[in-house]
């Protein structure tokens, strides 16, 4: 559910619960049109999706956000009338301005700021209420958001021979025994076969930077970005107690062989693990070979099987058009769907191609 979405539906449970408690339905729209407009006036774009929520022009925005700046830090002054009344609709309302605030933070593009004032302005609602802000919890969340499968589609424009091994002894020798290391040796020794230290994976800001560093593929590098952007306001609206979007982490990448759609790829797993989004961050490659079987019913096991290895990363499919190509492909590919699904948090998906064969795919 998009911004504008979830913000008139959230608008809607505040009049609804007004009207139970014997307020008038516009005088509740009117603050939730004012308390959302403060709370995402920072978000570029914001505007454009609050006026198609609340069915006000983009002019009425400005306006609106500076009658509700108050109640950042305030009660709304119908919840304050609630609560002077004791009203048993007080904690209600104060949880429905809170499902506005979340809505709130999904206008436009994600901005900490944003998050940042929604958190502060749930929790001075829900205190007013008399409820106690469980910070890390979803305490303003009214039902599970619906599950999705969702994709997001990029445009992607001699080592030394081993020494020979010694021959064997025969049976008839008896090797000879070892003689014992001095002290000095002993000690010359133990460094090299100490267990080697453990490399530190790159952290988000390296991953990032090595992206950056490709030649081209600027709008690639863009959208990657704010991808990360997004999983990490996602991540602190969590946090913080307030409602996060589902949203779609598998990818498309389009492009001709030789353009970087591996190395893409292989950053992106580093970066979805850095980010906290996937366990390890493995990238596992593979093709419709290594996916589709010789005989029917196979071809699901074996896709499993592989799909298994990745849960926990990502699972890159190379030429992924090519399993559109018969029976055994789709079943494949109904079996992707199913794995994607039954791990939707452990198991990102990237499959590329040319750009017009993978039209057809998709």
């Amino acid at each position: 559910m998009n911004g504008a979405a979830g913000l008139r539906e959230a608008i809607v449970g505040l009049r609804t619960i007004a009207v139970a408690a014997g307020l008038a339905s516009d005088d509740a729209a009117v603050e939730a049109f004012a308390f959302s407009a403060a709370l995402s006036e920072s978000a570029a774009g914001a505007a454009r999706e609050w006026a198609n929520a609340c069915g006000r022009s983009e002019s009425d925005f400005a306006s609106m956000a500076r009658r509700g700046r108050l109640w950042r830090t305030q009660p709304t002054p119908l919840l304050r009338s609630l609560v002077a009344q004791r009203s048993v609709h007080g904690e209600a309302f104060a949880r429905a301005l809170g499902d506005v605030a979340s809505a709130s933070c999904s206008l436009g593009e994600p901005m900490l700021a944003a998050i940042n004032a929604a958190t502060v302005a749930v929790s001075v609602q829900l205190r007013a209420a008399g409820v106690q802000p469980i910070v890390g919890s979803r305490v303003v969340a009214r039902s599970e958001l619906p599950t999705h499968v969702g994709i997001r589609a990029l445009q992607i424009e001699g080592s030394k021979p081993p020494e020979p091994l010694p021959e064997p002894l025969s049976s008839s020798e008896p090797a000879p025994e070892p003689e014992p290391l001095s002290s000095s040796e002993r000690d010359a020794v133990a460094p090299s076969i100490a267990p080697p230290e453990t490399q530190p994976l790159p952290d988000l800001a390296t991953l990032l930077a090595q992206l950056d560093a490709l030649v081209g593929l600027h709008d690639v590098k863009a959208e990657i970005h704010r991808q990360a952007e997004l999983l990490r306001v996602g991540q602190l609206r969590v946090a913080s107690g307030l409602k996060s979007p589902p949203m779609s982490r598998h990818l498309v990448f389009t492009g001709n062989p030789g353009t970087g759609k591996t190395t893409v790829a292989r950053l992106v797993s580093g970066i979805y693990r850095a980010l906290g989004v996937l366990v390890q961050g493995q990238l596992v490659e593979c093709d419709r070979s290594e996916l589709v079987a010789g005989y029917v019913g196979q071809t699901a096991l074996k896709t499993a099987e592989l799909a298994a290895t990745a849960v926990g990363g990502v699972l890159f499919i190379d030429e992924a058009y090519a399993l559109a190509s018969d029976d055994f492909g789709k079943e494949a590919i109904d079996t992707l769907v199913k794995e994607m699904e039954d791990h939707r948090d452990e198991l990102v998906v990237i499959v590329a191609g040319y750009p017009e064969p993978m039209q057809q795919f998709i």
